[in-house]
C-alpha cells in the first residue's frame, strides 16, 4: 500500500494572527508524519502544486471556501475542520439564509456573504471535523449539513503541558502563593474583571495571560488597575512559561466562551482543575476536577473556587481526565478520518 499524501491548508493570516491555530497545524504535522504520513503544509496561493490525496483545510471562509471548491472541482477529496465560532444556532443559520435569499432577490444576483461561503465548503467537503459536540451541533443546525458527515476529532494537547514544571512561571513572575489563571482574549465578553472582582472576596489573586484589541484597552486598563490582578500579556503557545503557567495555578477559570476549551485542557493536562464549560470528550466522571459556572453568577463561583481550594484534587488524577487528548491519539483518529473520506471518494 502506498504512502498517503496529505495537504493540510489554513489561511497564513489566520495562523498568524491566532497562535492556537499555528500550533495546531504543526502539531498536526508532527502527529502525521510520525504515523507514516506523507503530509505538508501548503501555501494558499497554490495548494494543489504538488500532488497529493487528501487536502485538510483549517477554517472554511474566504479565502479557504474557494480552495475547498477548486480541489473538490478536481475530484481532490477534502476534510474540512472549520473552527466555526460556537454563537451558530438553528435560529440564526435560519436567519442568515433568508437574508441571503432576500438580498439576492432584491439586487437581481446570488449573495456571496459569509454564511453562504461557509455552508457552501461544508457542501464540497468529503467529511466536515468538529472540534467538540458543540460545534458539531452548530454545524448541523445553522449550516444543515448532515449528520452523518460529521465528526468530533479534538485539537490535540502537547506532551509539555503533562510535563510542565510550574516553579519556572512562579520565579519569573515571583509568586509564591495560590493564584488563578485566566487565558485568552481579553474582552468584556470573556468577562475577566468580573471574576477578578469575585475571586478578590476570597483574596485570591488572579493571573491573566492575553492580549486585548484596540477597542477594549479601557477594559484592560481597569482590569490592571485591581491589586489583586496581574496581566503578563500573551505568551506564545509554544513558550514553556504557558505551560508552566497553567500547571503553577490552583485553579484555571475558563472565559465566557466555548472557544476555551483547548485551553481547559491544557490545564488540566497540567493538573490543574478547571471552573468552566469545557466542551472536550471524555470527561465524565469529572466533576472531582471540572466545576461548572452560570456566566454572571458570582456566588456559584465563589463556592465553586473555595471547595478546590479547600481540597485539591490529586494533580496525576486531573492529568489522567485528558491523557486520551495526547497528538499520537488525535493523530490515529485524524487517519482513520482521512482513510473514511478517501473510501468515499473512490
Amino acid at each position: 500500500m502506498s504512502t498517503m499524501r496529505v495537504a493540510l491548508l489554513a489561511d497564513p493570516l489566520q495562523a498568524e494572527r491566532h497562535g492556537g491555530l499555528r500550533a495546531q497545524l504543526r502539531a498536526t504535522l508532527g502527529a502525521l508524519q510520525a504515523l507514516g504520513i506523507e503530509a505538508a503544509i501548503v501555501g494558499l496561493a497554490r495548494p494543489l502544486a504538488d500532488p497529493c490525496d487528501l487536502l485538510h483545510v483549517f477554517g472554511s471562509g474566504e479565502p479557504l471556501a474557494r480552495a475547498v471548491e477548486d480541489a473538490a472541482s478536481q475530484a481532490l477529496p477534502v476534510v474540512l475542520s472549520p473552527r466555526l465560532a460556537p454563537g451558530w444556532s438553528r435560529a440564526n443559520g435560519s436567519r442568515a439564509r433568508v437574508a441571503d435569499r432576500v438580498f439576492g432577490n432584491r439586487n437581481d444576483c446570488d449573495l456571496d456573504s459569509g454564511y453562504a461561503q461557509i455552508r457552501r465548503a461544508l457542501g464540497h467537503a468529503a467529511l466536515v471535523l468538529a472540534q467538540h459536540e458543540a460545534e458539531r451541533h452548530a454545524i448541523c443546525e445553522a449550516f444543515l449539513v448532515d449528520p452523518a458527515k460529521v465528526r468530533v476529532v479534538p485539537n490535540g494537547v502537547s506532551a509539555r503541558f503533562f510535563d510542565a514544571d510550574p516553579e519556572l512561571f512562579r520565579a519569573r513572575q515571583h509568586i509564591l502563593g495560590r493564584f488563578a489563571l485566566m487565558v485568552g482574549r481579553v474582552s468584556p465578553y470573556a468577562g475577566q474583571l468580573a471574576v477578578a472582582r469575585t475571586l478578590a472576596e476570597l483574596a485570591l489573586p488572579l493571573v491573566v495571560i492575553g492580549e486585548a484589541r484596540e477597542r477594549d484597552c479601557a477594559y484592560l486598563d481597569e482590569l490592571r488597575s485591581l491589586r489583586t490582578v496581574s496581566c503578563t500579556g500573551p505568551l506564545r503557545h509554544e513558550d514553556p512559561l504557558l505551560a508552566s503557567a497553567y500547571a503553577a495555578a490552583s485553579v484555571f477559570v475558563q472565559g465566557a466562551h466555548v472557544a476555551g476549551a483547548m485551553a481547559c485542557a491544557e490545564a488540566l493536562a497540567a493538573g490543574t482543575p478547571v471552573i468552566g464549560a469545557p466542551t472536550l470528550p471524555g470527561l465524565a466522571g469529572a466533576g472531582f476536577a471540572v466545576r461548572t459556572v452560570d456566566r454572571g453568577d458570582g456566588e456559584m463561583l465563589k463556592r465553586q473556587v473555595s471547595g478546590l481550594l479547600a481540597a485539591p484534587p490529586r494533580r496525576d488524577a486531573v492529568r489522567a481526565l485528558v491523557r486520551h487528548l495526547d497528538w499520537n491519539t488525535v493523530g490515529i483518529a485524524l487517519v482513520a478520518c482521512y482513510r473514511a473520506a478517501l473510501a468515499k471518494a473512490s
